[in-house]
């Protein structure tokens, strides 16, 4: 009997280990920044990496839990579709997405994939989401002005060099405003130090696949090998803030374990509101 006991505690032990560490609940993740230039806080989703995944029929759940954080404007940060497997789940997000708040797009390494980058672009466009390769936008809310900034994924893009140009020429420095980079990989940040930034939005990572909280951060990431030094989460640049986002991917051949897929917010807000 005794034997029995240690057993069966030791299986619900290890099934109950299982069940956390292979989690695939959806999780919001909220990081919060200052500045002085935002007279009217700004609320962001940052949507990365849902590789047309599926949630609930026509993406009903994901875009329930999207608009439970009242954002004021939606960042897509690359990899939102996923080659070879179609593209309806996707496009039912962005249809929403598109329809319902200002939204901005970059291109990620599957988009590419895809060997159909610009029917893609095309078609993020037709849903009235603006695709950021070299852009600037500028975006108002409330009083509080915004400039967001793209580029297609760094890896693959031959048009890298000179959308870094039209980076640095779109960017008005002079602007009272806060602003805020797309770049789907988290890595190449540095190659932005001469551009105004305020914040770099990334995802790609995945979160290291593997995780333990408090002791590592992520097991392996793309172009960064074994324990990236970027794997997610927020990152002190100095005088500009990164932040990688885990991402929306659920269903992978690579099981994510005590790594859920997360959906960001960005909460901005004057020094003096704080």
């Amino acid at each position: 009997m005794k034997k029995f006991l240690v057993s069966l505690v030791s299986i619900l032990a290890i099934t109950g280990l299982a069940t956390v560490a292979l989690n695939k609940k959806l999780k919001h993740v909220t990081y919060q920044f200052q500045d002085q230039n935002i007279k009217t806080p700004v609320h962001i989703a940052v949507l990365t990496d849902l590789h047309n995944n599926l949630y609930g029929p026509e993406q009903v759940e994901l875009i329930e839990e999207i608009k439970a954080t009242n954002p004021d404007l939606i960042l897509l940060v690359g990899d939102i579709f996923e080659v070879n497997n179609g593209t309806d789940n996707a496009k039912y997000l962005l249809e929403w997405v598109g329809a319902n708040y200002p939204a901005y797009f970059v291109t990620g390494n599957h988009e590419y994939y895809t060997k159909e980058i610009l029917p893609l672009k095309e078609l993020v466009e037709s849903y009235h989401i603006k695709v950021l390769d070299g852009d600037v936008a500028v975006l108002k809310v409330g009083e509080t002005y915004l400039q967001i900034g793209g580029m297609d994924d760094g890896k693959h893009s031959t048009n890298y060099p000179n959308q870094m140009r039209q980076l640095n020429e779109n960017f008005d420095s002079s602007m009272e405003s806060y602003n805020i980079l797309l770049s789907h990989r988290p890595e190449i940040f540095e190659d932005f130090n001469d551009l105004p930034l305020d914040l770099i939005l990334s995802g790609h990572t995945h979160g290291g696949q593997w995780r333990i909280p408090g002791l590592i951060n992520g097991l392996f990431a793309p172009d960064q090998g074994l324990f990236p030094k970027y794997a997610g989460g927020e990152y002190d640049l100095g005088n500009r803030n990164l932040v990688i986002s885990r991402g929306l991917i659920y269903q992978s051949k690579i099981p994510r374990i005590f790594n859920r897929p997360e959906l960001v917010t960005i909460e901005l807000v004057n020094v003096e509101n704080e």
